[in-house]
């Protein structure tokens, strides 16, 4: 039988490592490419994060309540993290390593088209890398609340609820945020559709 997680965040409460073992099974590969991508690419500074996140999730399963959705839970402690750890650096969270995932950010914007995943050649390799360039330049245009929209919706899969609960924020907010992001991001890739 398996658990959800919210009844392994519990068991986890009364200190059942086993338990504590399933949920971080379940999320790690997920947690890690979030802060992956938060960190621009920064492997070290991910696995610390991860580390952290982890031990956050340990030390306060005394005192969790199942109120909502878990990976609400887990994911706003992550972006908590996140946030911490750009004010100790004195910057934003700005670069975001998107990687191939950037075709389904152009798939949501009007008149975009991907171009496929997977360089038959360097020209084709060199097309793609400049792509992702002028898509992650845009993205770092939009202040963090829209960006934090589209990477949840888009690049990690989140529902709007779930984004919701992460960011504090009904769900209608995080619909009209996502629209205003995407129109945004349109302007910005005007007369770039041949990179496109």
């Amino acid at each position: 039988m398996t658990l959800c997680d919210e009844e392994l965040m519990l068991q986890v409460g009364r200190g059942e490592a086993a338990a504590f073992e399933t949920l971080y099974d379940r999320h790690v590969k997920r947690a890690y490419s979030f802060f992956y991508r938060m960190t621009g690419g920064d492997a070290q500074t991910s696995e610390d994060l991860l580390q952290e996140l982890f031990v956050r999730i340990w030390r306060s399963a005394r005192s969790y309540r199942p109120t909502g959705d878990f990976l609400a839970y887990f994911f706003t402690i992550a972006r908590n993290l996140v946030i911490d750890l750009s004010r100790k650096r004195k910057r934003a969270p700005t670069r975001v390593d998107t990687g191939s995932d950037l075709d389904s950010i152009i798939d949501g914007i009007p008149g975009g088209q991907t171009a496929g995943i997977g360089a038959t050649s360097p020209a084709e390799a060199a097309q793609q890398q400049e792509r992702h360039e002028v898509i992650e330049w845009a993205l770092q245009q939009l202040s963090e609340e829209h960006r934090m929209t589209v990477l949840y919706s888009e690049l990690m899969g989140f529902t709007y609820r779930e984004i919701g609960d992460m960011m504090g924020i009904p769900p209608g907010t995080v619909s009209s945020r996502k629209v205003y992001a995407m129109r945004q991001l349109k302007k910005l890739l005007e007369g770039k559709e041949e990179i496109l």
